[in-house]
């Protein structure tokens, strides 16, 4: 082996040995294999040394965590809205420290900071009354919102409805072939596999539905390709959104969300417990837009609410009278009145669904199905059995913030969007400023 070796060797440089006495042999190859070894190191010493590549990795920099600006008003800015203010709380029932925070002279709604302290003294039973004051304080400082649908009584009745019921039921905001193409636009995009982009288990990795997108329970498209499908934002800030929504508030709405998911067939991992009862706390006055993209049975992820479970003289009435039940003893035995008007998460859906015997709404209906909530009454996500659903979402809120991490899911989109489609009226820019940037945007 080791002959064969090194005549394999010696051949490469026109060498060879001679076959006879195996001593001798072996003499000959040592000394042909340090001729060799020899012929080898001057031929190293010849070659010219090959540079190492060096190779600039890019520093990965983390982008920075937004900022908001500083607030352009105080409510000691202006006394009137602060006399206004200050006297639509004297007979409000709220806790003394919401009061206390809503009447600091430096209070302002755009202050994160300050805004967002209200929340740790605000439960869902006082949203209404809280978003109130922070109504007043949008109409009297920023914008007092001009109604742009031909038939204010609707608008009322639409608002009056939402408000006592919790569900606006709408007729479909799309005809057949306006669902066809939004179909077509979405199914051509990849999408994450979390209900939001930021909630997506892989940031860099998307797939597409009927491929592998099936392999996780939930699937979003971004901000960015929902304000670009066709027909949305045309729907979603039409006049009779905009207007129910501006009734509902007291105040001009802001779209602070587009969103759009899958919900895949099969049980799976919900992040936020979805699919159990709760309610929203992304702020005090919301008011959701869903709008199905697939026909939804009861075995295809319905939206299931339940009815004036934010009407919380209603909700202390029917704790009140379930506790007092014999029949209900055991159910109600650990329950407090806290986990019934709070965010819901602590209490089993069976009971929430005993204590509003009645008011329990499955919604299903065809592509093109729409629907208004306010999200602060116990709603969920019903798991789908037998067929994948696909829901468009518009969320206004009263007023919320533009997100502040790096995680986000894009930046916001051009106002150009907006303006070339629906218009750039001031209104129209205070509407869509969370999602949408005008900072560049001319009339030019």
């Amino acid at each position: 082996m080791l002959k064969r070796l090194v005549r394999g060797s010696l051949r490469q440089f026109g060498l060879t040995i001679a076959r006879g006495d195996p001593r001798a042999e072996n003499a000959v190859l040592r000394h042909e294999l340090a001729h060799t070894r020899r012929e080898l190191d001057s031929a190293q010493k010849q070659v010219a040394p090959v540079p190492m590549m060096v190779i600039n990795t890019p520093t990965v920099v983390s982008e920075e965590t937004l900022e908001d600006p500083p607030p352009r008003k105080r409510l000691k800015d202006d006394p009137a809205v602060y006399a206004a203010v200050k006297a639509q709380l004297a007979d409000a029932d709220l806790p003394d420290a919401v009061k206390q925070i809503l009447l600091d002279p430096e209070f302002s709604v755009e202050d994160r900071s300050r805004y967002m302290k209200l929340f740790h003294h605000v439960y869902p039973e006082y949203y209404a009354r809280t978003s109130a004051a922070i109504a007043t304080m949008v109409n009297g400082q920023y914008l007092r919102y001009q109604p742009r649908h031909h038939d204010p009584a609707k608008i009322r009745e639409q608002a009056e409805t939402l408000r006592r019921e919790g569900l606006l039921r709408l007729p479909s905001m799309f005809t057949r072939d306006q669902v066809r193409e939004i179909q077509d636009y979405f199914l051509k995009r990849p999408i994450y596999n979390g209900h939001i982009p930021m909630s997506a288990r892989h940031r860099s990795l998307r797939r597409y539905v009927n491929y592998t997108a099936e392999k996780y329970p939930l699937g979003s498209y971004s901000t960015q390709e929902i304000a670009l499908a066709p027909h949305i934002l045309e729907m979603a800030l039409s006049p009779l959104i905009l207007d129910t929504a501006a009734a509902y508030f007291g105040c001009a709405p802001k779209l602070t969300w587009l969103q759009s998911w899958w919900n895949f067939a099969g049980p799976g991992d919900y992040p936020h417990r979805q699919n159990y009862y709760h309610r929203d706390t992304n702020d005090f006055g919301m008011f959701w837009l869903y709008i199905y993209l697939t026909d939804v049975d009861e075995t295809s992820g319905p939206h299931k609410l339940i009815r004036r479970s934010a009407d919380f003289s209603l909700v202390r009435d029917r704790y009140e009278r379930a506790k007092a039940d014999p029949a209900r003893a055991a159910m109600m035995n650990e329950v407090k009145y806290t986990d019934v008007s709070g965010t819901g998460h602590t209490l089993a859906d069976d009971i929430k669904e005993s204590l509003f015997e009645g008011l329990t709404e499955l919604l299903t209906g065809p592509a093109g199905t729409a629907f208004i909530t306010r999200g602060v009454d116990l709603h969920k996500v019903v798991t789908p059995l037998a067929r994948k659903r696909q829901i468009l979402a518009a969320r206004f809120c009263i007023n919320e913030f533009r997100y502040p991490g790096g995680d986000r899911d894009g930046d916001q989109v051009p106002g150009e969007v907006v303006a070339e489609r629906v218009g750039s009226d001031e209104q129209l820019r205070y509407i869509t400023q969370l999602p949408f940037d005008w900072s560049h945007w001319s009339a030019s």
